[in-house]
């Protein structure tokens, strides 16, 4: 009997290292990837609802930020999510010095189920994100695929569409 429970517990822990993933056995990784995984769940979860406001926490730059909502506003018109699902994280090492005041970066693969309008067929998505951590938290690397502030056209006034030149 003792044997056998010294065996189980053994098998436990061997059981947990083999499982632990491929960040496991650096400094630090364990909760570095658990705090990723973590923002990466709230920021999926907040475009799965169309949240545009509390996605938008993990865009660092204010005025890409601002598009951000602008954009995933207009998405959720076109595109609905019924579930997003993070599927793993793959962290890199920490630099020793910030890089444009990021301190590491890791790549967040997710799943993502739903449809667009108007077909409205069911899709599966994989989806691919670059993320990287500064002294305040993580954030998702965004680039506005709508072309950024150098596209940017006021609605009205002048350099707007309605404006003749």
């Amino acid at each position: 009997m003792w044997t056998r429970r010294h065996a189980l517990v053994g098998l436990a822990a061997f059981s947990a290292t083999a499982c632990a993933g491929p960040n496991a056995h650096r400094k630090g990784a364990s909760k570095e990837e658990s705090n990723l995984l973590r923002s990466a769940e709230i920021y999926w979860h907040a475009v799965r609802w169309a949240d545009a406001e509390r996605a938008s926490v993990f865009i660092e730059d204010p005025s890409q930020r601002l598009l951000y909502k602008e954009w995933l506003e207009r998405q959720s018109d076109e595109r609905r999510y019924e579930e997003t699902t993070v599927i793993q994280a793959v962290i890199g090492d920490e630099h020793d010095k910030p890089v444009d005041g990021r301190t590491r970066e890791a790549v967040v693969f997710v799943r993502a189920r739903g449809y667009e309008l108007p077909e409205q067929i069911l899709e599966t998505w994989k989806v691919k994100q670059t993320w990287y951590r500064t002294a305040t938290g993580w954030f998702v690397e965004w680039e506005d695929p709508e072309g950024g502030l150098e596209a940017y056209k006021p609605e009205t006034g002048p350099g707007s569409e309605d404006t003749p030149e």
